[in-house]
Formats: structure tokens, sequence, C-alpha cells
């Protein structure tokens, strides 16, 4: 039963955490009620480009720079394939507004990491 616990412990503690900020250039406040989402896709040539962790949240009334904080496990990243992180901020209705135009590497020494986004119409 002890054996049991301890590897239940050591998997709820085994995660990596990315922290950042989300900005775009244009000068446009955002509505109230919008949405951030910020992902880890698997961006290998040939894959189906599956997120394998996010983290998303309502914004009330913030405008960018919008801090996130992505925790993850990092046994879901597999060897030899590649990952990125896109950001993306979404109307209350979930259209999207705001997106990454280009992977944003992940941060592999701790740093903070700052996604651009620009506007999706």
């Amino acid at each position: 039963m002890v054996v049991i616990a301890v590897f239940l412990a050591s998997e709820l503690y085994d995660h990596e955490t990315i922290v950042g900020e989300v900005s775009y250039r244009e000068r446009i406040a955002l509505p109230e009620g919008c949405s951030l989402v910020v992902a880890i896709f698997d961006v290998t040539p040939g894959s189906t480009r599956r997120p394998v962790a996010s983290v998303s949240r309502r914004l009330g009334g913030e405008q960018v720079p919008l801090p996130f904080k992505l925790i993850y496990r990092p046994s879901v990243l597999e060897d030899g394939r590649d990952y990125a992180l896109y950001g993306r901020i979404e109307s209350p209705l979930r259209e999207i507004l705001f997106v990454t135009p280009d992977p944003v590497a992940l941060p592999l020494d701790g740093r903070n990491v700052a996604i651009w986004l620009k506007s999706a119409q």
C-alpha cells in the first residue's frame, strides 16, 4: 500500500511549468468576456498537430500583455518529436480574434516566454 502511495505522489508532482505573457501589436482593446488559450502542440512533420497540454482562462476585462502559466507533465513529450507553443484569444462566442502566426519554441532553460499574436481577421 505504501508503494502505491509513493507512486501516486510522484505522479502528482511530476510536472514542469512554462510561464510567460501573450501580447499583440494591434491597438485594439479586447471585448469583455474573451478567453486566452495557450497550448503545447506536437509539430513533428506528418503529425496530426495534436495538443499535448493546454491552459485556458476567461479574461475579466484584462488587456495585453496577458500572463499565463502552463503546467504539463514532461512524460507526455515523446523523444524524437518536435513541440511548440501556440496561443490564441477567443471572443465570448469562441471566435478566434488573435492567433500565433508561427510556432514558439518551448523554453528549455526555465525563462519566461513571450508569445506574440496577430489578428485572425
